[in-house]
């Protein structure tokens, strides 16, 4: 009678066989899912690259109308008359009347 407890039998071998089986689809599954991650990863850094771009674009343009000088001609193209607010000096320290004793002549 042969020794069954070293020797692989065919039910054995075929779970052996799937199981190994299952784990590269699995490693393949997971190297896909890896791949398309990096992918998608690229795809966002340039997203985000030209979104900053445009960004910087606005922020230029947001500048360049908020100029004095370009409020002043797009007031003059509307037909409005726009000069800047005066500005008013800060006070300045206050000039007292003296306080020492009077010399002169009443």
């Amino acid at each position: 009678m042969p020794d069954t407890s070293r020797t692989m039998t065919i039910p054995r071998a075929l779970l052996v066989l799937a199981m190994l089986t299952g784990v590269g689809i699995a490693l393949v599954l997971l190297r896909a899912e890896t791949a398309r991650a990096a992918n998608r990863v690229q795809r966002l850094h340039q997203e985000q690259s030209q979104l900053k771009h445009r960004l910087w674009g606005y922020e230029m343009e947001l500048a360049r109308l908020r100029a004095p000088q370009r409020i002043q001609e797009r007031a003059a193209e509307l037909g409005i008359d726009a000069h800047p607010p005066a500005v008013d000096q800060p006070p300045g320290p206050r000039k007292s009347a003296p306080t020492g004793p009077r010399t002169g002549g009443d």
